[in-house]
């Protein structure tokens, strides 16, 4: 029994969903979550059109979805693994190109999380320094609501008649609040990404979208860590090794079959300067003598955040120079195929691959590397995964059912064994 089954592709809307696997060809698709900024996910599938089934009518096409209109629809990717089944992508369609040469075609759809996709007009909003939970706010902005500013216009879906229904998950211990800034003339993604993220400064990355039937919702997850950065908020703290092992599933270490080790240095900070929007605080800075000294000045500075103290000011000033302020030798980026984790774990595997699938769990989860550098010895590295990218290649038995894929690296080299998909990985320590 082998630990991953299949992908399942569909897109739909209110009305329902259609399964498209048989015709995808491939897909890659990736989610990543930043401290202090907006997270983003996107899709890439290549569909075979020989049959002219995505053909629109306006163009000839005679086939099955010859009027969709595709711009209104969401993609959704499944990844299925044995016992436990997993949302690896979300989003909405945001281009769709089809290549003809009369003989053959091919149709590339490109889709993004739902956040690349709203719009809202801009409002001014009043100050308001009571506390707010971090979820509630980034959830008013959105709705527009309580003095929050004009809020989004979100997709119907289908049916204009359902609520459209930002939900914040809040994971890890939330103990942030933050205030309203005042501002003019300002829109509500502008709200979230200049003055509440950076006031944690909290993680922030897009969920799934979803529908409700009664009361009628559409629902537009994103998730949010608070600004402790809790790294355990997962179950999913995965392993990998170059020696893996599988004794249960709950103690799987994955295959490494490509690391690179470098030298952060993208976050480096030495000083921070933060300046609350909230009237009566005063600007707070931290520096860091010390790697000021050894690496020259490295400064950020945050102005009009949300923070509704100045314990809370300078707490944010020394998040950066005290977790950024050294160079680091450590795995930037890991590579896995699903060909060695069979078999290297078997069917034990499962878990720790759902895992990886996952929009959900795996963004800011802790992941342990155990590697050994040529001449060196043993090195187990703590760090915690920035972003993951999936790109597969599905193999189709008879054009009817899904087989399995092949993975394509970053460099392009194809690996020809027909059941690997390949992770690259980047972490932030």
């Amino acid at each position: 029994m082998a630990a991953f089954d299949q992908y399942i592709v569909t897109f739909g809307d209110r009305n329902g969903f259609t399964d498209i696997t048989s015709d995808v060809m491939g897909f890659t698709s990736s989610i990543e979550a930043g401290i202090g900024q907006l997270g983003k996910m996107s899709a890439t599938l290549t569909i075979n059109n020989n049959d002219g089934d995505y053909t629109p009518s306006e163009g000839g096409g005679n086939g099955a979805y010859k009027t969709v209109d595709w711009y209104t629809q969401i993609i959704r990717i499944r990844a299925e693994t044995l016992s436990r089944d997993v949302e690896l992508f979300s989003g909405v369609i945001r281009e769709i190109d089809i290549s003809d040469n009369g003989v053959n075609s091919t149709v590339t759809i490109k889709a993004v999380d739902w956040t690349q996709t709203v719009t809202g007009a801009a409002d001014d909003t009043t100050e308001l320094p009571t506390s707010h939970a971090i979820g509630q706010a980034i959830n008013n902005v959105l709705r527009g609501e309580s003095g929050w500013g004009a809020g989004v216009t979100l997709q119907s879906f289908g049916d204009i008649s359902a609520t459209n229904n930002p939900v914040a998950f809040t994971l890890g211990v939330a103990t942030s609040n933050v205030g309203r800034v005042a501002q003019t003339n300002v829109e509500a993604f502008d709200i979230i990404t200049q003055t509440l993220l950076p006031a944690g400064p909290f993680v922030n990355y897009p969920g799934q979208i979803s529908f409700q039937a009664s009361p009628k919702y559409n629902i537009f997850n994103y998730f949010l860590i608070d600004s402790t950065l809790n790294k355990t908020s997962f179950a999913g703290n995965v392993q990998f090794s170059e020696t893996p092992s599988a004794a249960t599933p709950a103690t799987t270490v994955l295959p490494i079959t490509a690391l690179t080790v470098d030298f952060t240095t993208d976050n480096l900070t030495s000083s921070t300067e933060v300046t609350s929007g909230i009237s009566g605080l005063t600007t707070q800075t931290n520096t860091n003598t010390d790697a000021a000294e050894k690496y020259g000045s490295r400064t950020r500075a945050y102005r009009s955040t949300a923070n509704v103290s100045n314990a809370d000011v300078a707490d944010v000033a020394s998040f950066w120079t005290n977790r950024q302020s050294t160079v680091r030798y450590t795995p930037s980026r890991i590579s896995t195929t699903i060909s060695a984790i069979e078999q290297a774990c078997g069917d034990n595997a499962y878990l720790a691959l759902s895992y990886l699938f996952s929009l959900a769990e795996i963004p800011f989860s802790t992941a342990t590397i155990t590697y050994t550098p040529t001449g060196g010895t043993v090195v187990d590295s703590h760090t915690v995964i920035q972003k993951r990218t999936v790109r597969a290649t599905i193999r189709h038995n008879n054009h009817t059912r899904f087989v399995a894929g092949t993975g394509l690296s970053v460099v392009r080299v194809e690996f020809k064994n027909s059941r690997r998909v390949r992770w690259h990985v980047r972490y932030l320590r």
